[in-house]
């Protein structure tokens, strides 16, 4: 991968009611979750201590814990409001979606040994991979020495990096964690 003519920092959403009911929440109509005050407070410190300016473009996904991750950091940064892109939202889950995140670990090591899960109707990580690319591959496009923050979901974003670092997507899970709250600098691997 080239380098890039932006600058991307990645910011997963802060700490919301799915995470502390343990619930998987992958469908935007079904999406009732927002963040908690420990959300708020993580996402606020993360943009405070951040390089992020009022010249900062914002993407986000358009699911609520998202949003207000976004609007936090709009509001604290006094840039242009957020632009909402579907292709940032959560992973699909399918049959998964409303039971317990416990079932994540299970779905990384299928994803590792990339085995179809189209059964379950979840999303595979090459899908995932390959809309997220879209939107910086779009975003490439159209804005050049811009910072440009994208606000989206765990797995979408390790997904992201996995690709852009030269790692096939289901092996996402090589990638840290993001927790929720934190924010990262996207560098593509150097050739």
């Amino acid at each position: 991968m080239q380098p890039f003519r932006n600058h991307y920092y990645l910011l997963r959403h802060g700490h919301s009611l799915a995470n502390e009911t343990h619930v998987i929440s992958s469908v935007l109509q079904d999406d009732h979750y927002p963040l908690t005050e420990d959300g708020i407070q993580t996402v606020t410190r993360s943009i405070q201590q951040s390089p992020l300016t009022h010249d900062t473009i914002i993407f986000c996904s358009p699911f609520r814990r998202t949003m207000q991750t976004a609007a936090i950091a709009q509001t604290l940064l006094g840039c242009r409001p957020s632009q909402s892109i579907p292709l940032l939202g959560e992973r699909g889950f399918g049959k998964l979606n409303g039971c317990s995140t416990r079932l994540y670990p299970a779905i990384w090591v299928l994803d590792k040994a990339n085995i179809d899960l189209s059964y379950y109707g979840v999303e595979s990580a090459a899908a995932v991979s390959s809309r997220m690319m879209q939107v910086i591959r779009q975003s490439e496009q159209c804005h050049e020495d811009q910072t440009i923050l994208v606000v989206s979901h765990g797995d979408p974003l390790q997904i992201l990096v996995a690709t852009i670092t030269g790692l096939s997507p289901n092996l996402h899970r090589q990638i840290p964690s993001f927790h929720p709250g934190e924010l990262t600098l996207l560098a593509p691997k150097c050739d």
